[in-house]
């Protein structure tokens, strides 16, 4: 007997099939936009910092009004993590959010000596209301999309760019480099760039790519940086997000059910935390604000 959660899995997979127009061929409506005049390095408005305290276990992305996307390490930590939205990108009077994780769901088939489907999904205790500087990127639905991903040859990436006064997250252009990161499991790509240090890229940061499909310009996520584990190089393995597409769309439709927390997030006089970076996964033990 199928389990409940393969025929949501199934369903939905067959919605999105039989839907040949418009936004349904995303996760959401609403996603991949960018508000004009900002610099091409700001990271996009759909980039979280996770958190425990203050001290970084990780970064994601906002995918969901509910939910956000990363590598499996990043919801190992002990104690309540929070979700860092709307750091960077934001002007004037807009603040930044924190938005405490309620629930972890890894991918099952994850395998960690290779990293295969190292994906995993944070479920926030309350909604997100999308703003100008915090808004989910785009999630291709459609599994006819995987030859044109597979071909696309440069990624925008994330990396910490340090400074006098703290690190900063940044966006860097990411190369496809298929033959070095060795062998690789299915749903993984290599990439990287020969002035990027590996370990300089935090765990579970999104690679990025805006295209023209269905309308105007919207940014996609097609990876999520591996944890680095070995020696750092210029290069270093991505969980390959269209592939896994499914399993995004079976747990966010399975758990997000009314669960008496769908009040929306209340911004006011949120306190500016001091960050402090997890040196077991970053380059560097400095601290950012």
């Amino acid at each position: 007997m199928h389990s409940e959660l393969e025929i949501v899995a199934v369903l939905t997979s067959l919605l999105i099939f039989l839907s040949g127009t418009g936004s349904a061929q995303f996760l959401g409506n609403i996603c991949g936009e960018r508000r004009d005049g900002l610099s091409p390095d700001i990271v996009g408005p759909w980039t979280a910092i996770l958190h425990h305290f203050g001290r970084i276990v990780g970064v994601g992305t906002l995918i969901h009004e509910r939910f956000i996307l990363t590598d499996v390490h990043c919801g190992d930590s002990i104690g309540v993590i929070r979700a860092r939205l709307g750091e960077y990108g934001r002007i004037g009077s807009e603040l930044a959010e924190d938005h405490i994780v309620a629930a972890f769901f890894s991918n099952a088939n994850f395998n960690p000596e290779t990293q295969a489907n190292n994906m995993g999904l944070m479920k926030l205790l309350r909604t997100v209301v999308y703003k100008e500087h915090i808004i989910p990127v785009c999630i291709l639905m459609d599994s006819r999309m995987q030859t044109f991903a597979d071909e696309l040859d440069y990624f925008n990436g994330t990396t910490w760019k340090n400074s006098d006064k703290s690190p900063m997250l940044r966006s860097k252009t990411v190369i496809r480099m298929p033959q070095a990161c060795g062998k690789l499991d299915h749903g993984q790509f290599c990439a990287g760039h020969k002035d990027l240090d590996s370990c300089d890229e935090p765990s579970g940061a999104a690679l990025t790519r805006e295209i023209d499909y269905i309308g105007p310009n919207r940014t996609v996520l097609f990876g999520i940086a591996n944890s680095v584990e070995v020696k750092c190089s210029n290069s270093r393995t991505y969980t390959d997000v269209v592939q896994l597409h499914q399993w995004i769309s079976m747990v966010i439709y399975s758990s997000n059910t009314n669960d008496g927390m769908d009040k929306p997030h209340n911004t006011t006089h949120l306190p500016e935390p001091v960050f402090e970076l997890k040196s077991t996964s970053f380059s560097t033990n400095s601290r950012i604000k």
